[in-house]
């Protein structure tokens, strides 16, 4: 196993579900839930159960390990969401190989995970379907296939494999020279809701009905909260916009019913 595949094995560890540890007498301590990720729950499940859709929600604590899946089906095709390219040419780059091999130009991965669907395409073809397949198969993320198709490298996934491609990256931020990651689809969020020396960052794709996000949060006290919001037949771009915000706000505030959203 080479250098890469054992740090990517130390992170799934990480981040693998924990159900708790053992204290320094050897007793063992169940994890606390992060207040934001059992409010998320609460707030995933009533938008499942309440609102039009076909959802796939997941949130983990990136700490903790601890997380909730709330999932409709199963698989979701994500299209050409960059999530994927992005965050495979990022721990590749960031890791023992990207002193040697290039896997994308900072400027380039920074284009994709803003939402740029050429330079998504253009990373994607140029890291190859074998380097993407062996990057999931040596993370274990057997759900997520990649398509034929005439152009770009779409895939199909399920929200667990996409929260590991979130840890993952997630995991290289720290004292990487790629710019800032993510679109500036949570500036507004951070200014409404976040408190002094949050970070948010992550990759949205919003179409007419439909939403594909995976959003990372660093919050005060080292915590780190991890949401893959996936959304199919919804009635509007809107609220899918909507949605995908209030479970955010959530995530920042630790509040249910955040200021500004419909109870």
């Amino acid at each position: 196993m080479d250098r890469s595949a054992v740090a990517l094995a130390s992170v799934l560890a990480a981040a693998a579900p924990g159900a708790g540890a053992q204290d320094q007498d050897g007793a063992f301590q169940p994890f606390e839930y992060d207040p934001s990720l059992k409010l998320m729950q609460v707030a995933a499940e009533s938008l499942a159960q309440n609102t039009q859709g076909r959802y796939g929600i997941m949130g983990m604590d990136f700490r903790r390990r601890t997380n909730f899946v709330y999932s409709e089906g199963g698989f979701f095709d994500c299209g050409s969401f960059q999530l994927l390219p992005a965050a495979c040419s990022f721990w590749l780059s960031t890791g023992p190989a990207g002193a040697i091999l290039e896997f994308g130009p900072d400027s380039l991965i920074a284009e994709v995970w803003s939402g740029d669907s050429a330079a998504t395409e253009a990373l994607a073809l140029g890291l190859g379907r074998s380097v993407l397949e062996r990057w999931l198969r040596s993370g274990g993320m057997l759900g997520t296939t990649l398509s034929d198709a005439p152009s770009g490298l779409p895939y199909v996934t399920c929200v667990w494999d996409c929260m590991v491609m979130l840890a993952l990256a997630d995991s290289r931020l720290e004292g990487s020279s790629v710019p800032r990651l993510g679109s500036g689809d949570f500036d507004s969020l951070l200014a409404e809701y976040a408190l002094p020396g949050t970070t948010v960052w992550g990759a949205t794709s919003i179409t007419s009905g439909s939403c594909r996000a995976a959003v990372a949060a660093h919050l005060p006290g080292g915590r780190r909260i991890g949401l893959v919001f996936f959304a199919d037949s919804l009635e509007s771009e809107s609220l899918a916009v909507e949605r995908l915000r209030l479970l955010s706000a959530v995530m920042l505030t630790s509040v249910l019913h955040p200021p500004g959203f419909d109870q």
